[in-house]
Formats: structure tokens, C-alpha cells, sequence
């Protein structure tokens, strides 16, 4: 369900002429940009052109990105060159020759024979090109850069790179950079992402983790209030959403802060960042009628598409973000209107970062229809089109410049962020990828333009609930694997919250057997086989399957079990069910012999598995021995005979109500 605010019907006519006049306006700025090229960006801009349309040539060079900084051996660098352009076929695949495929062919021949000479210079070379992206932290240039970059109306966003740190120890040292970075007197604004100053997040751990990132925060906070600086929380993975904007609500509540300025981005491809949206505003006007500043709200696309995919298929869950750009962009465009409402933007400062002129045009339409002029920022990244920056700043009076740095020694944290830039900003559709050769009445601009209306035509027709909280589909004709738990939603911590909730009972275990028990055990297991065979295949795979669908019911109290006497970690509790799962699907699809073949069962199978994995090991070596018609006795490692215990429960409460009485 959408719970979308409309504007009162007295604005409707104006918001519907809105996107014509910012077609005009966008036109009126591409244009104003061509006057503002000089030589050497109109250089720049046609070899980027130029590398976009080499797919080849673009695939080694992202390559090349990725990997020239993994390893310190120039040989096995030089050799990683070799393969990417063979793999790809840079120097000889279709189009004219170029100066970067010679460049490239010349290259990678002399570091087959002079690897130590041939790959700094090519590394110092790559660094060089990115520069304009990434700048040096180091000094003087990181200062040179500042006087140079401040003056006139441009205003700098400082971004000290360097997410998804490994220990607390590198999380102290990038949390002590922004420190140093706000204390400077020529750095005004700076963004951090929450990954990036605590490496222990854990969404298991919630209030844990949520403490020591406000701890960590107040810090920041704290600095930035003394010097008169801002700070802007960053977003990066799906999974830091809710905790990024809990610790900002609850540190910005606290009366210390309650007369500071900050902000959050929020990303228009998640459905879940329009509801975000809403929540943030409400609050910000109670924190206002508290006496408390304004907040801000950076509006992006999205920044990790890639990485939020893979994530998804990995765990067999729905993918985060909207399965198409054009839902993307018609989710930022609501999310522009809703924060250029005056009864919004008078506690909501809105940041417009996107390098889409179309967009750009947009809010300025809205924001001016508004009259919240004071309330709005223009954001673009450094480097990446600064005759179209000059020209957006020209018509608004000032531009914030997002500044990704980092020192030589850290250079390789950069590199996630390179090549996502290099891949977004290349991809089909998007408009900085045709922006290198574009002009207006272009076939690319009047796709744009014509992409920009149908995404404002359906702003309010995208969804905005949490696209994981719905199962991934499952393949009707084969198998598919069982999903992960996603702990992000809170609704699946609450439910393992409550199955963790009771004090575990103590459940009697059945006495070790003597050899007369072993020996009746035996007897009784092979009296009841020729009954469990004569069933047939297809009746035993649908117990099978019945088994797969209560071991999912009864997830989360299996956690318990795993978790109290293997001494699991949830997540990996979690897995193993899912593994265990699979194994009683899949041996249900292959219960029945290939077609032409026939089969018979063992008799009696013991399976004793190790005590390692103590769940899915023991399930699939039962289920495989009951699928192909056999009987089985479970002997479970002695370190964990309470988890084989409750899976044989399972399994036979399950087979007992599945069977017919007459079995």
C-alpha cells in the first residue's frame, strides 16, 4: 500500500505543467554548459565518450581499476593486464584504432619482459586520470586544492573514502581522519558513512551496535558543533538504512544536540526511502517545535545496485532496490516533490545531488513554484561534468561539490568506489553515460527526455514497502534454494526475539543403548522398512517435502536449539537450516529412479554425523536414506545429541501426521 501525500488540489495544474517548463530549463542548461567547455574538459569529455562506446576497451579499463592496486608483485600485476586484455580483446576488437588501445597493446607487451619499470608507471598513470574523481588527501595538494576549488560559489562536501573497514582499530583510525578533517578551518562539510567509523555492525545486535555508533557520532557531532561545521551521514548497503537513521534521530534528540544542523541521504532506488522520508519529516518538524535546528536530506539514485543484487541472489531473497531505473527515477521525483512543500522544507533542508539535468531542472521548477529557495542545495560529483556544475551554478547561485579523497597509502579503499562510478556512470540509460556527447534534439537527449516524463507520470504509482519482506519467487518446474533469514527486517528479529524469549526446558534424552537396545533397535528399524518402501517414491517425496516445510515453520525455535547447545551464531544457525531444507527438497524431486532403471532400498542405515554442522549434515544423510525407500537410525555426535534429537522429533512428528493410518 502507498501512503502517498498529495498536494492540495489548488496546486495540481501547476505541478502538472511542472516537467514541461524543467524540459525547458534543462534544455536552456545543457546548452549554457557547451559556452562554459573549455579545451581541455571538451578533451576529457570525448574520451570518455569514447570509452563508453568501447564496450571492450571499457571492460579493461574497469579491470585494470579493480585489480592494478590487489596485489604488490608488478609481475603478477602485469600478468593480471595480460589476461584482461586478452579476455577481452581491447587492442584488436571491432571499431577504429585508438591512441588508449595502442597505449594499452604497447603496454601490456613490455610488462611481459619489464613488469618492475612498466607497472608504477602505469599505476602512477591510472592515478593521474582518476585524480579528478578521487583527489589526494595528502599535503600540500590536498590544501591547493581547497583555495583553489572555494572560491568563487562552489561549496565542498569532503568525503574521506574508505567503507567496509575490517577491524575497530582502522574504524578508530578513518573516525579520527573526519575528526581531523572537521577541525581544519578550510573544510566546512563533511560526509560519513556509518561502515566506515564502526567495523562491528551487526544487525542481530541492534541496540549493541546502534550504541556504539551513537557513541561514535556524538563525537562527530560534538566536533562540528564547536567549529560550526556540518556533518552528513551517508548511506551505503540496504542493511545500514534503519540503523543510520535511528542513530541520527536519537543522537540529534538528545538536548546536547538539539541546536545542531545535520544531515542523511537517503536513495530514491529503495521503496523503503519514501516512507524513510516521511517518518524523517515528522520528526524534523517535532524537533523544530522543540526549538531544535533543521535537518537535511541529500536525495541520490542509489549507490550499490550491483552489490544489492548479488547480496539477494547469495541468500535467495528479493533484491532491495526496484528492479528498474524507470522506477528509480520515478521514486525521486516523488521524493523531490514531497520535500519542496513549504509546510516540509521549513524543517527539512533538501539536497538535489544528480548530474541528470532533466532532474536538476525539476526540483528547480518545484522549488521555485515553492518559494523555498533558502531550503534547497544543488549537489554534484567532482569531476565527472564541470561545465554542466558551472552552468546548474549559475542558475541557482551556488553548488555543493561531493569530494571523495584519500591518501596515496589508502588508496586501494578507492577502488570500490571507482569502479561504481565507472559502472553506473557508463550503464545503458543512464544520463550521465550519453551526457559526453549529448545535445539537445540529440537521439539520446529526446530518449531522456521522454524517460524523464514517463518517470513523472507514474512518481505516485511506485511502491514504497520493503521489497524483501515478500519471498523471492520459486521456480514452479525445479528446485530452488531456501532463502536466508533477513535480519534486517525487524519483524524477523522480533519473531527470533520471541522463540529465544522462554527459558529452554530441559529435554530427556533417551539413555546410550547397551548392545541389547543397539541390537532391538536394529530389529525394530528393519521390521518397519519394507512398510516405508512399499509407500512408493511419490509418496515419500511428498513427506519429504512436508519435512522441508516444518523444519521452515519452526525455523526459528531450530536457532534456539542450535544456538544453545552447538554454540552457532545465529546467522550461521540460520544457514544450516536453510542448507537442511534444501537437502529434503531436493532428495524429494529425486526420490524415483531415472526413467528405464529400477530400484531398491539398503534396508537399514545408520547415519552418524560429525558435530560440526549438527543440523543440515544429519538431515541430508537421513532424508537421502529415506528418500530412496530406506530405514534409518540416527546416531548424532555425543557433543551435539540434543540438536539431533529435536531434528529426529521433526522429522517423525512430520512423517507420522503426513502417512496414511493404515502405514
Amino acid at each position: 500500500m502507498n501512503l502517498v501525500q498529495h498536494p492540495p488540489v489548488a496546486d495540481s495544474a501547476r505541478i502538472a505543467s511542472a516537467a514541461e517548463r524543467a524540459i525547458q530549463l534543462a534544455e536552456s542548461l545543457l546548452r549554457r554548459a557547451e559556452t562554459f567547455e573549455t579545451p581541455v574538459e571538451r578533451g576529457r569529455m570525448k574520451r570518455v565518450a569514447r570509452l563508453i562506446a568501447d564496450h571492450p576497451l571499457r571492460s579493461v579499463v574497469m579491470g585494470m581499476t579493480d585489480r592494478f592496486w590487489r596485489s604488490k608483485s608488478a609481475s603478477r600485476t602485469a600478468s593480471t593486464w595480460r589476461h584482461l586484455l586478452s579476455q577481452f580483446g581491447a587492442a584488436e576488437a571491432g571499431g577504429q584504432p585508438s591512441t588508449d588501445r595502442l597505449m594499452l597493446k604497447l603496454g601490456g607487451t613490455a610488462s611481459r619482459y619489464l613488469s618492475p619499470l612498466v607497472i608504477p608507471l602505469a599505476r602512477r598513470r591510472l592515478r593521474q586520470e582518476t585524480a579528478e574523481v578521487v583527489l589526494p588527501a595528502g599535503e600540500p595538494a590536498f590544501s591547493r586544492y581547497l583555495r583553489r576549488r572555494s572560491s568563487g560559489s562552489f561549496r565542498l562536501n569532503i568525503n574521506q573514502l574508505g567503507e567496509a573497514v575490517l577491524g575497530q582499530g582502522e574504524a578508530r583510525r578513518r573516525l579520527e581522519g573526519v575528526l581531523r578533517l572537521l577541525a581544519r578551518p578550510d573544510v566546512n562539510y563533511a560526509s560519513v558513512k556509518i561502515s566506515a567509523i564502526y567495523s562491528q555492525i551487526n544487525v542481530l545486535a541492534w541496540d549493541q551496535t546502534l550504541a556504539a555508533i551513537k557513541e561514535r557520532l556524538r563525537l562527530l557531532y560534538r566536533a562540528a558543533g564547536k567549529a560550526g561545521k556540518f556533518v552528513n551521514l551517508d548511506m551505503e548497503e540496504y542493511r545500514d538504512l534503519g540503523l543510520t537513521a535511528a542513530a541520527f534521530r536519537e543522537v540529534l534528540d538528545e538536548p546536547e544536540f538539539l541546536p545542531l544542523a545535520a544531515g542523511i541521504v537517503l536513495q530514491a532506488y529503495l521503496p523503503d526511502s519514501a516512507a524513510r522520508q516521511r517518518e524523517l519529516t515528522e520528526w524534523a518538524k517535532a524537533r523544530r517545535a522543540r526549538g531544535g535546528a533543521p535537518i537535511k536530506v541529500r536525495l541520490v539514485k542509489g549507490a550499490n545496485l550491483a552489490m544489492e543484487q548479488v547480496e539477494a541472489e547469495w541468500h535467495g531473497w528479493r533484491q532491495a532496490p526496484f528492479l528498474t531505473k524507470g522506477e528509480t527515477d520515478a521514486a525521486y521525483k516523488r521524493m523531490l516533490e514531497f520535500a519542496c512543500r513549504p509546510e516540509n522544507a521549513a524543517a527539512v533542508r533538501l539536497g538535489v545531488a544528480s548530474h541528470n539535468l532533466f532532474d536538476v531542472a525539476l526540483a528547480i521548477t518545484l522549488m521555485r513554484d515553492a518559494g523555498v529557495e533558502g531550503a534547497v542545495d544543488f549537489e554534484m560529483l567532482e569531476g565527472m561534468a564541470d561545465a554542466q556544475a558551472r552552468a546548474v551554478m549559475e542558475e541557482v547561485g551556488s553548488l555543493l561539490l561531493y569530494v571523495p579523497i584519500v591518501r596515496e597509502a589508502d588508496f586501494g579503499s578507492a577502488l570500490a568506489y571507482l569502479v561504481r562510478r565507472l559502472d553506473e556512470n557508463t550503464a545503458p540509460g543512464n544520463f550521465l553515460a550519453d551526457l559526453f556527447s549529448m545535445k539537445v534534439g540529440s537521439p539520446a537527449w529526446e530518449a531522456h527526455k521522454a524517460a524523464f516524463l514517463r518517470a513523472w507520470e507514474s512518481r505516485d504509482s511506485v511502491g514504497d514497502q520493503p521489497r524483501r519482506r515478500a519471498p523471492a519467487p520459486r521456480d514452479p518446474h525445479g528446485f530452488s534454494n531456501e532463502p536466508d533469514t533477513d535480519w534486517v527486517l525487524a519483524e524477523n528479529r522480533d519473531r527470533l526475539a520471541a522463540a529465544l524469549r522462554p527459558a529452554a526446558k530441559a529435554v530427556a534424552l533417551p539413555e546410550a543403548l547397551d548392545r541389547d537396545g543397539v541390537e532391538a533397535a536394529l530389529a525394530s528399524a528393519g521390521r518397519a522398512q519394507p512398510g516405508w518402501e512399499s509407500l512408493g517414491a511419490e509418496r515419500r517425496a511428498a513427506i519429504l517435502l512436508a519435512c522441508a516445510d516444518a523444519m521452515a515453520a519452526q525455523r526459528f525455535a531450530t536457532i534456539g536449539v542450535i544456538r544453545g547447545e552447538g554454540k552457532k551464531a545465529i546467522p550461521e544457525a540460520d544457514t544450516e537450516i536453510s542448507e537442511a531444507i534444501d537437502f529434503a527438497r531436493y532428495y524429494a524431486g529425486h526420490a524415483a529412479p531415472p526413467p528405464g532403471t529400477e530400484a531398491s532400498a539398503l534396508g537399514v542405515v545408520v547415519v552418524a554425523p560429525p558435530w560440526n554442522f549438527p543440523y543440515a549434515i544429519p538431515c541430508g544423510g537421513v532424508l537421502a536414506a529415506l528418500a530412496a525407500g530406506n530405514a534409518v537410525i540416527l546416531k548424532p555426535a555425543p557433543e551435539t545429541r540434543r540438536i539431533g534429537f529435536h531434528l529426529a522429533e521433526q522429522l517423525w512428528a512430520t512423517a507420522c501426521r503426513a502417512m496414511p493410518s493404515s502405514a
